[in-house]
């Protein structure tokens, strides 16, 4: 009988440890929630669960519980807290079995190790949060300012080039076509722009878009291309067709300035 007793104990001990470190593996909550769980995990493989309590509390190094009646167990969480495992029973002639004791200080030192690791979890995750901000801040600060480059060589370089081409001789006007691949690809290296919207636009459009977006009149614009006035209005109207603010009432400059 006293076998049986024996192996009933063994098994529920068995128990109680294959159910913390599931507990302690697979919990992803608060701190004080996992001791409560784990409370109950510990009291139902004593002797007598029934007439048992078990409380797990983090308390500082130097609050030692003297108190009778009771056994104590601590184990270090940090160099200032303490995970303490409190355990009496209600009757005095129940005692603490030798077992019970083994049990419980591979309890509080299993839970200790789990407490240290949340916290070192949670500052981990805290730490790639914060580092995925400042990335996606940092991608974010780049594209602005490949954007703002690429409205640069619209709006200045690449009309400068333009109105060079009609002065150089036809062998070397495909010159000017290299310097604006060489300009595309320190902007971006894989070859393309950022404004995908302006791709469908002829060099003469996407000139016309440049001096847009620098601010320049039409009649400015006009001198500059040495062009009518007409033909620039006939390029704009165009452009707004391409772009889909046709009849929207929209700023055609004001639309290319917050691309």
């Amino acid at each position: 009988m006293n076998e049986k007793k024996e192996l009933l104990e063994r098994e529920k001990e068995l128990d109680c440890l294959y159910l913390l470190s599931r507990l302690l593996v697979t919990f992803h909550g608060d701190e004080e929630e996992l001791l409560q769980e784990a409370e109950i995990i510990l009291v139902n493989a004593m002797s007598f669960p029934e007439e048992c309590t078990i409380n797990l509390v983090k308390v500082q190094k130097n609050d030692v519980d003297t108190s009778t009646g009771s056994m104590v167990f601590y184990s270090g969480i940090n160099q200032r807290e303490e995970l303490s495992l409190k355990i009496v029973y209600s009757k005095s002639s129940h005692s603490i079995l030798r077992r019970e004791e083994n049990l419980m200080e591979s309890a509080v030192e299993i839970i200790s190790d789990s407490i240290k690791r949340m916290r070192l979890e949670k500052k981990i995750e805290s730490k790639n949060q914060a580092l995925g901000e400042l990335i996606e801040r940092l991608s974010e600060s780049k594209h602005q300012r490949l954007l703002d480059m690429e409205r640069q060589l619209r709006a200045l370089v690449f009309p400068s080039l333009e109105r060079l081409r009609p002065f150089l001789p036809e062998q070397r006007d495909s010159q000017i076509d290299e310097m604006k691949k060489i300009l595309i690809s320190i902007v971006n290296p894989d070859g393309t722009l950022h404004l995908p919207v302006l791709d469908n636009l002829t060099p003469r459009e996407l000139e016309i878009c440049g001096l847009l977006q620098s601010g320049m009149d039409s009649k400015t614009m006009a001198q500059t291309l040495n062009i009518s006035s007409e033909t620039v209005e006939r390029h704009r109207c165009t452009i707004r067709k391409k772009l889909g603010i046709s009849g929207t009432g929209q700023n055609l400059q004001q639309y290319l300035q917050n691309l």
